[in-house]
């Protein structure tokens, strides 16, 4: 009997499981709610808003090792689902400007002694796209922080770049620099193979771009790299996502990221109504996560951090930030930082952030702070999360509390529905657990975290139409025409080429800062 082919194979898996999961207590919507909850999870805000006395706080407390995030957030083109703080096409003072600003808030690090006995043992350039910078701009900003920080001689060190940026000579003298000045280890952004959905998301590159880019980075002697790919994308079905994912093994990168496309940004729903967009359907992108599983474990890749992350089997381990909930510092406007408990962020702004940098303050805009209740939660899914898995001894001894007696409810549920493995000391995502791991996810979520959950699928202002449209698709589009044209501004308008003016903020509203 001839074998099946991937697609064949996954709709097998995603049927048995199907069924299996939703006659299992607890889970009988993880299908249905799919599309839905993969929107809205990442954008809880746990904890409780505190002020400026508990922000600066967290920094008098003794950091011994942390992670450091430093976000460019420039682009040459801003992609159509981005939701994170970015700015396309700058003028070259504005970057210039901000280089400076970095620099200036490393500077104001070294000044005190919050830092003086932390250990940075893992860097990660991210945006935006930190390789729109200049060569020399990228050297002048990994020598402050050197100069600024104590880092460890066996930094892992991560820059994320596009394919666009690094296939020029320009770009080859910016991958050299990196590589000179301690880089380590790349993520390439490339998100599809398909030059017709490159287009529909508005990346900046081709399927060629990406395959010269890979390739330039190999010979400059990057071996570590790390390949970005999304499923769920408009133009996109399952036999395109099969080509992706086979392409994508073909090169043999250290690291493949797999992840679902967030529906958090109205313009993928402004694209959908004005290019005619086609999203897959939620069983659709379900049945393409079981194709990343079950192509890339088969391909000589592990589990490295559920859902999406994977890297190849016998290489030394090298996770990114984040990734084991540890301390994690962060520069540069609309950065977050994870310090002692607390959550906070800096201004996004770039008027607001460098004026408070020159001024020898902080741009710290907001903060939350985690309970031992939250902690204990994030730290549960953080790990679980990890091929290593929860170990109860290590929750012990750094909780003080039995985790099992402590979730015993989820516990029961995972076994039960065939989620997880418990070998007597460590808790694992079984094959159904990884497929469902967001479903596992949401298990450890307390009352309080899912009224958030709720809270934040009706009131935020990102994802409110989103989820209104389902159920009242004429009622919210009339409201919308409405009020465009009552504002005589298209919404498309806000992702055009930004002016010196605009980007600076001398028309926004100041964020407050600390």
């Amino acid at each position: 009997m001839p074998e099946k082919n991937l697609i064949e194979r996954a709709g097998e898996i995603q049927r048995r499981l199907t069924d299996e999961v939703k006659s299992s207590q607890g889970f009988g919507s993880a299908i249905d709610d799919f599309d839905q909850r993969i929107r809205y999870v990442y954008y809880v805000k746990s904890g409780s808003r505190v002020g400026t006395k508990e922000i600066h706080g967290v920094h008098t407390r003794d950091i011994h090792e942390m992670e450091l995030y430093v976000h460019v957030p420039f682009c040459r083109k801003r992609c159509t689902y981005c939701c994170y703080f970015s700015i396309a096409e700058p003028p070259d003072a504005i970057v210039a400007s901000y280089v400076t600003s970095l620099k200036r808030e490393l500077e104001l690090l070294r000044g005190t002694s919050r830092f003086e006995n932390a250990v940075v043992k893992h860097i990660y350039l991210g945006g935006g796209t930190p390789t729109f910078l200049e060569a020399r701009q990228l050297s002048d900003l990994i020598q402050s922080i050197r100069s600024s920080l104590t880092v460890l001689p066996t930094l892992n060190f991560t820059c994320e770049v596009s394919p666009e940026s690094i296939v020029s000579t320009e770009g080859r003298e910016k991958l050299q620099t990196l590589r000179e000045n301690g880089v380590n280890r790349l993520s390439l952004g490339v998100q599809s193979f398909d030059d017709g959905v490159l287009e529909l998301i508005g990346r900046g590159h081709t399927s060629k771009i990406a395959l010269a880019a890979y390739r330039n980075a190999c010979e400059t002697g990057f071996s570590n790299i790390n390949l970005d790919l999304m499923f769920g994308l408009p133009g996109q079905d399952l036999q395109s996502w099969e080509r992706d994912l086979e392409t994508a093994t073909g090169l043999n990168p250290v690291w493949l990221s797999l992840s679902r496309l967030r529906f958090d940004n109205p313009a993928m729903d402004e694209m959908q109504r004005r290019r005619g967009a086609i999203f897959p359907d939620a069983e659709t992108s379900f049945l393409m996560n079981i194709m990343a599983i079950e192509k890339v474990t088969k391909s000589g890749y592990q589990q490295a951090h559920a859902p999406g992350n994977f890297r190849r089997r016998c290489t030394k381990k090298f996770p990114p930030r984040h990734w084991l909930g540890q301390q994690t510092l962060a520069v540069g406007a609309g950065a977050w930082s994870y310090l002692n408990g607390v959550r906070y962020s800096n201004v996004r702004n770039l008027g607001r952030y460098a004026a408070l940098v020159n001024e020898g303050r902080l741009p710290i805009s907001s903060a939350w702070e985690y309970s031992e209740l939250e902690q204990m939660e994030k730290e549960t899914i953080l790990m679980l999360r990890l091929p290593t898995g929860v170990n109860r001894r290590e929750f012990d001894e750094r909780f003080g509390v039995d985790i099992e007696q402590m979730f015993i409810g989820p516990w029961d549920r995972l076994r039960e529905a065939g989620m997880i493995t418990d070998d007597g000391e460590t808790f694992r995502l079984s094959y159904k657990g990884l497929v469902f791991a967001v479903e596992v996810i949401k298990q450890f979520y307390s009352e309080n975290l899912m009224d958030k959950c709720k809270n934040v699928v009706y009131h935020h202002p990102l994802l409110r139409r989103l989820f209104l449209r389902a159920k009242y698709t004429r009622w919210v589009e009339g409201l919308a025409n409405l009020a465009r044209a009552a504002s005589g501004v298209s919404k498309m308008g806000r992702h055009r080429k930004a002016s010196p003016r605009a980007i600076q903020g001398k028309k926004q509203r100041p964020e407050k800062a600390c």
